[in-house]
């Protein structure tokens, strides 16, 4: 069965669980396919991607309004709490959760029984979240499925500076490497000074004083002391690449899309995030998570993040992640809306398997500008010919809010703002000389891109 354009219906209310430009993305994404005003349930406040936006309605949850105000999951109780209220609210409508964060999906997986009695969602079981969410974990399954991913090391910070020191040296292990947490439910939760999403260790004497500050500020929390050491894969932002998948109540891959980033995100607290990428279809990447997903038995939304070695061209996969990915719009955007294969197969039991038929498009959150000065030769070409014909996208910028209004000049404010102050924090961060020096901006992958996968 192929996709096709469904008739516009309100059957359900979606339930979009965050509220960061990954939920207004799917909350944009359901509003472009069906008649139907999604809700964003957010805990404490509004952040700027969702304010002001007329696509969607806003529950803000008060701690007041769960029993437990500090709990890990304060969204997922407020479902458990108040699922009278929510069918009140919105009478004979099924109630579809979409989780955002790692946090919420383990959530939703530890109380599936009884959400299941009142809601709809797909996400994988909690045994197969904590079979995979390690990175470590990830490895050595991957490596079963012939998968190639970097050499990792795991340990927690507990076992003390000297332990994790002797495991790195004794793995033979060289410099350039990457320190992050083996899962990054846990420690995401995490505030301090000097604390990164991923750290980027060039000798030992930085290694040593990155331990030391993580030992001391993990301490107390057993969530967030599990990390690991991987090899890193040389080469600039242009060599990395995402794959997300839907795998349906029947345990098929029912949907894939692929991208070719050309800039990540650089900022310490949200290093690795696709800040600008263009959306292709690669087979052979594709097919490898496809395997295996479909070899665990998995449930749901998936995301891979992979990265060519620009050494042996070899594409290696760093991590699986257990939900859609905050950079979401862009399946939308190249005309594989990922929601309606989502909502057709858990609301109304249709299950096929979607070609893939990408549009090409620029999906940036940064300005243009910053995106074609970042870029080289052929690769800034493809860039400048995809602006050239408006065939770009930024998640946050919906024509269908557009209105002459105070409302709409608030939020045009915002993602006007949030959009070009990335100048300054790539000039903080990632300034185009560190860029040069990476390679350059100029990967153009060729047509058996992971053929060795």
């Amino acid at each position: 069965m192929t996709l096709r354009k469904q008739k516009p219906n309100e059957d359900f209310i979606p339930i979009v669980l965050s509220a960061d430009i990954g939920a207004y993305s799917m909350a944009r994404s359901f509003a472009e396919e069906w008649s139907v005003r999604p809700v964003i349930l957010t805990y404490k406040q509004i952040l700027g991607p969702i304010a002001n936006s007329k696509l969607f309605d806003v529950i803000v949850v008060k701690p007041n309004q769960i029993t437990n105000p500090a709990s890990e999951y304060p969204l997922i109780d407020y479902l458990l709490e108040n699922v009278g209220e929510l069918k009140n609210r919105y009478p004979g409508k099924k109630l579809v959760i979409c989780p955002e964060a790692d946090s919420h999906v383990f959530g939703l997986a530890e109380n599936h029984e009884v959400l299941a009695r009142n809601y709809l969602f797909q996400v994988p079981s909690v045994e197969l979240l904590d079979a995979t969410n390690s990175k470590v974990a990830f490895a050595k399954i991957a490596e079963q499925n012939n998968i190639p991913c970097p050499t990792t090391i795991d340990f927690y910070l507990t076992d003390g500076l000297e332990h994790i020191l002797e495991l790195f040296v004794n793995s033979a292990t060289a410099f350039p490497i990457v320190l992050k947490p083996a899962a990054s439910y846990g420690y995401e939760g995490l505030k301090f000074p000097g604390k990164a999403k991923v750290y980027f260790i060039d000798n030992m004497e930085q290694l040593k004083k990155i331990l030391k500050l993580l030992i001391k500020e993990t301490s107390g929390h057993p969530d967030a002391n599990h990390f690991v050491i991987q090899q890193r894969i040389l080469g600039d932002d242009t060599y990395n690449f995402h794959v997300m998948c839907y795998v349906n109540s029947e345990g098929k891959t029912a949907f894939s899309v692929s991208s070719h980033l050309l800039l990540e995100d650089h900022n310490p607290t949200a290093v690795g995030n696709p800040a600008a990428l263009i959306t292709e279809s690669f087979p052979n990447l594709t097919a490898p998570a496809i395997r295996f997903l479909e070899g665990l038995n998995w449930r749901g939304f998936a995301n891979f993040d992979i990265k060519v070695d620009p050494q042996d061209g070899k594409a290696y996969f760093f991590e699986v992640n257990p939900r859609i990915g905050r950079s979401n719009y862009y399946s939308t955007a190249a005309g594989m809306n990922p929601m309606r294969v989502f909502i057709d197969d858990l609301v109304y039991d249709r299950r096929y398997l979607v070609p893939t038929r990408q549009r090409k498009v620029l999906y940036s959150i940064l300005p243009e500008p910053l995106v074609v000065l970042y870029t080289r030769g052929k690769l800034r070409r493809q860039v400048l010919k995809l602006v050239a014909r408006r065939r770009t996208a930024n998640p946050l910028s919906s024509p269908a809010e557009r209105e002459f209004s105070l409302r709409y000049l608030r939020r045009w404010f915002y993602v006007t703002a949030s959009t070009w102050k990335h100048i300054l924090k790539y000039h903080r961060y990632f300034p185009l000389s560190k860029a040069r020096e990476l390679g350059g901006g100029d990967y153009v992958p060729s047509s058996n891109l992971g053929k060795e996968s």
